[in-house]
């Protein structure tokens, strides 16, 4: 998806930065900043850092000063309230023509009637006898004003994405299909199912904000039981229809507090072995991982697709 901004994004590499990338999710309330430096030949994750989202362009324009950040490439994840995902019949002109056509098939679709931004990604697997596509849309005066910005902050813009594909990069190290469920404090869940960095499934499941902060108990009293219907029905979904091998792993990348106790009762239910996320990359001591970072490296890290 991220070539697809490309006549957005033109610009003039000045001085080579230091760093190989910054990771940029957009928060509602907050931007969270992940930032990556090749050592030894592999990345390394270096800093991560929160900003407030009142007065942000000023405050990541210090930041980068601080840091030595000047002309970083960044690629930014817009979060969910930035764009819209819709899934349609994949319209039947050849490739170069695509993006021209979506225009008149997603218009009635669409939530807002602005200019907008449309990029599409494929779907990998798919049921009998259809031909969908995933596409994106964006209204198009906040995507502009946005990459101005940055660009203002003293970053060099490589990409634009969004927080399913953004997820898809983070390290697995695992065979086949592995489903993961990632969860800010506070937000929806993404249920996805990724192989090989590629995204296969994905859903937003609503109606378990306040999951992480339930108690054992409280979690036995039907919100484990329904959260593991839903991602059982997937897993079915996803053999049955889909016609691809059983999901073997899923991977939690939820808040912490009560992650450990979500899991076991998960595994007490659901066919897959459900595991904490382990994070599989070099980090220096500035940094931790949690759920609310993965957003930001995941973006910083597809960097690595275009230095490859």
């Amino acid at each position: 998806m991220h070539k697809g901004w490309r006549e957005l994004l033109k610009q003039k590499f000045k001085k080579p930065s230091a760093f190989l990338s910054l990771g940029l999710r957009m928060g509602a309330s907050n931007l969270e900043l992940s930032v990556l430096k090749k050592v030894s030949g592999h990345p390394k994750w270096m800093l991560q850092h929160t900003l407030p989202r009142f007065e942000w362009q000023k405050e990541l324009k210090r930041y980068i000063q601080q840091n030595g950040l000047g002309n970083c490439p960044c690629h930014v994840s817009l979060s969910s309230n930035q764009y819209q995902l819709l899934q349609i019949d994949k319209p039947a002109v050849g490739a170069d023509e695509i993006t021209q056509a979506l225009k008149w098939q997603v218009k009635d679709l669409l939530l807002s009637q602005d200019d907008v931004v449309l990029e599409y990604f494929d779907i990998p697997a798919q049921m009998a006898g259809a031909e969908k596509i995933n596409v994106v849309a964006v209204e198009r005066a906040p995507l502009l004003a946005l990459i101005q910005e940055l660009d203002d902050a003293g970053l060099a813009v490589a990409s634009v994405t969004i927080e399913e594909l953004a997820l898809c990069e983070l390290p697995i190290k695992a065979e086949g299909a592995v489903m993961t469920l990632y969860q800010r404090g506070g937000g929806e869940m993404i249920m996805s199912i990724v192989k090989n960095g590629v995204l296969y499934f994905s859903r937003r499941l609503k109606g378990y904000e306040n999951l992480s902060q339930l108690s054992e108990e409280e979690l036995a009293m039907g919100s484990i039981d329904a959260l593991s219907i839903e991602l059982q029905r997937s897993l079915d979904y996803f053999e049955s229809q889909l016609r691809q091998a059983p999901v073997k792993d899923i991977l939690l990348i939820l808040p912490e507090g009560n992650v450990t106790q979500i899991a076991a009762m998960l595994n007490n239910n659901i066919s897959a072995n459900v595991a904490l996320y382990e994070l599989e990359l070099p980090c220096s001591p500035e940094t931790q991982f949690a759920s609310r970072d993965s957003i930001s490296l995941g973006a910083a890290l597809i960097q690595l697709q275009q230095v490859a």
